[in-house]
């Protein structure tokens, strides 16, 4: 029957189903890294539609790519100055964002040229996640710690909204978020209270669940 197929179209079956079920695999890896990410990560861009999106199709993309331009110079020379024109109008600012691009061009360059080293690629990537998970309920334990000193006296902002908010003017103030499934909560300090109280005031009523100021954590 495939002979037959492709003979008519120039079409190997067996060919395509082995690929259909590579591509199956790496959609599989994708979601679990995807998954693994958004659980373990606090940052606000992991929550966007559209890095579930790149986590889907970034690694599909890459893996067709790659089968295309694997046996042909010329093609794989075209491809790369046609891919030279591509820019990002938006900069990466999270070099944890540009991990993610790499990990995943990794994923659909590996699983390609080199199945058996794709196997140990999963591996390495559970290893890692089961690292992360570790270092963040560590991390979590020992985050609660004192910044006073003996003449200094901080005030402390606890805050609650509905989304992800990005605050860049106040950053040096952030020390702690977190993820509890409904709502983000920010921890901010400062020995400046009418600082924290500008925090709340250039955020809209309708995103802000709750905050309270204190002078302890």
């Amino acid at each position: 029957m495939s002979n037959m197929i492709y003979s008519l179209f120039g079409f190997d079956l067996a060919l395509s189903g082995e690929m259909l079920m590579t591509l199956l695999l790496v959609v599989a890896v994708s979601l679990f890294l995807w998954f693994a990410f958004y659980l373990f990560s606090e940052m606000s861009f992991m929550r966007s539609t559209y890095m579930f999106y790149m986590f889907i199709f970034l690694p599909i993309v890459i893996h067709v790519i790659t089968s295309s331009i694997s046996t042909n110079i010329a093609l794989s020379l075209g491809m790369v100055g046609a891919l030279s024109i591509v820019r990002f109008r938006t900069p990466i600012k999270n070099p944890v964002e540009l991990l993610i691009y790499f990990l995943l061009i990794a994923s659909g360059i590996v699983s390609y040229t080199n199945i058996n080293l794709y196997v140990n690629f999963i591996g390495f990537c559970i290893v890692a996640i089961i690292l992360i998970a570790l270092f963040k309920n560590y991390s979590k334990k020992s985050s609660f710690i004192s910044f006073k000193d003996e003449n200094e006296e901080f005030s402390f902002l606890k805050l609650q909204t509905n989304k992800a908010v990005t605050l860049d003017n106040y950053s040096s103030s952030l020390f702690q978020t977190s993820f509890d499934g409904n709502s983000y909560i920010y921890r901010y300090r400062s020995n400046n209270s009418e600082t924290l109280e500008s925090i709340i005031a250039i955020l809209e009523e309708k995103d802000i669940v709750s905050y309270s100021i204190d002078k302890s954590i």
